[in-house]
């Protein structure tokens, strides 16, 4: 067709490929950090360690776990709705 490389790549094939990659690529990236100790990538001690040092320090294990949960919930809940928006918005209707 006359196309060299990399406009084939951004004209032809990554329109075709970005509206099936983003839904799995989204969900690992939010599976990710509901699974692991990805907060401690972005400067945030883990959370989960610290919970427990704060346990035995005070012994009140509902009211850390509880707060530990909110933080987790506080980080997970804009990350999804981010994902959710980009896949509105790149992946069109099926």
């Amino acid at each position: 067709m006359g196309l060299r490389p990399a406009r084939v790549l951004r004209h032809v094939v990554l329109p075709q490929a970005l509206p099936l990659m983003i839904p799995p690529l989204t969900g690992v990236l939010v599976n990710l950090v509901k699974h692991s100790a990805i907060v401690s990538v972005i400067a945030i001690a883990d959370l989960a360690t610290e919970g427990r040092n704060l346990i035995s320090d005070t012994l009140m294990s509902f009211e850390v776990w509880l707060t530990v949960a909110a933080m987790y919930l506080a980080i997970t809940l804009p990350l999804s709705s981010v994902v959710q928006w980009i896949e509105t918005r790149l992946v069109p209707a099926r």
